[in-house]
């Protein structure tokens, strides 16, 4: 039986694919690989492994340029830090993968990314109103 959200599973298959690129030096299927695991990482709450493959991804697809592989593993890297409860550090990786993705002009990555920037500083700002209410004993 396979289930939908299961997180195992996609990872013993993201490992079993990760050796078949290996075998066919395909780096721009190395790098999708470890975004995903970084992804799969990340909603296992498995922090660290999850930074250590979304900087292997980011790295090979900086070496090989690939544009629209960086673009997807920045946005990804931001849900990391979402998830984490960092929004600056979200807010600096969604700024690199609009940047990357105007640069390709990828209408619907840009417009969705920009939502996801607009509903993090609107979260931002919220939290800021609400504790300079609660510091100022209201």
């Amino acid at each position: 039986d396979i289930k939908l959200g299961d997180l195992r599973l996609a990872q013993r298959h993201c490992h079993d694919t990760l050796e078949i690129f290996n075998q066919l030096a395909d780096n721009a299927g190395r790098a999708d690989t470890y975004r995903n695991l970084g992804v799969i990482q990340t909603g296992l709450k498995m922090w660290k492994s999850a930074r250590s493959y979304f900087v292997k991804a980011i790295s090979i697809n900086r070496r090989i340029k690939n544009q629209l592989g960086l673009a997807d593993c920045y946005s990804s890297y931001a849900g990391l830090f979402v998830a984490r409860n960092r929004p600056a550090h979200a807010l600096k990786y969604l700024r690199l993968a609009l940047e990357s993705y105007e640069g390709l002009k990828a209408h619907k990555k840009i417009e969705s990314i920009r939502i996801q920037i607009q509903q993090i500083e609107h979260s931002q700002l919220s939290n800021e109103a609400t504790s300079a209410v609660f510091s100022n004993g209201v």
